[in-house]
């Protein structure tokens, strides 16, 4: 058997690209399995109770015959060209798992079919969720200074952490942090003990001048959406 540009070759006999090729038996009372196009499906590729077909990006997409004809527990591997590995574990009676791997062939996450998720490693989602977000300061007029981070950043739930460390400002100007993702709806201080007045926008953060020599030291959490 060969591949042609228009579909597989079997002694000359052109089988589409489009059809199914699979062993099967021709008809009732054959004592013979044949190797052919199957009448009852096109477009797709069967191997071992395993049905292969393609989507509109051309990826290949699994669809698994009845788990309950088959006689062990079937894995499905992907391989990258990085040496990394998707594969999929289907049991007998159900409960896939999906795994993930790297190229040292080390487990890296895995999903269950009932929800339940592991990894190993850092979980960073762009722009909505980010827990491992750099820290920014704001170094206070006078002396200290506020380190300040925006690990949720998502359209139902933003969240704006702050720590001041000996924070001073012996001025009559305030001073503003700029939130690294505005809210869209509402932000509002949540906790706050550093004995800071503070004030909120949707994009920024007003520390008011305290206007004397007292440092301030504390937390500050702004939460909104």
């Amino acid at each position: 058997m060969a591949g042609t540009a228009g579909g597989y070759n079997i002694d000359d006999y052109l089988i589409p690209i489009d059809s199914t090729l699979r062993i099967y038996n021709p008809g009732a009372g054959s004592n013979m399995n044949v190797l052919g196009v199957s009448p009852d499906a096109i477009g797709k590729i069967e191997v071992d109770g395993v049905t292969l077909t393609t989507n509109a990006q051309g990826a290949i997409v699994i669809n698994l015959a009845n788990q309950n004809t088959w006689t062990a527990t079937q894995t499905f591997i992907a391989t990258g060209i990085d040496g990394t590995i998707f594969s999929t574990t289907q049991t007998k009676a159900g409960s896939p798992i999906v795994y993930f791997k790297n190229s040292a062939n080390a487990m890296v996450a895995s999903i269950t079919n009932i929800g339940s998720a592991n990894f190993n490693g850092t979980i960073t989602t762009y722009d909505r969720l980010n827990i491992n977000a750099a820290a920014q300061t704001l170094n206070g007029t006078t002396a200290g200074s506020i380190t300040y981070y925006q690990p949720f950043q998502g359209s139902s739930l933003g969240k704006f952490i702050a720590y001041a460390n000996g924070y001073e400002n012996d001025t009559t100007t305030a001073q503003t942090i700029t939130f690294p993702n505005p809210f869209t709806t509402v932000a509002n201080v949540t906790f706050n003990n550093t004995g800071l007045s503070l004030s909120t926008s949707l994009t920024t953060l007003t520390i008011s001048a305290p206007n004397n020599t007292t440092t301030y030291t504390g937390m500050i959490i702004v939460e909104g959406f």
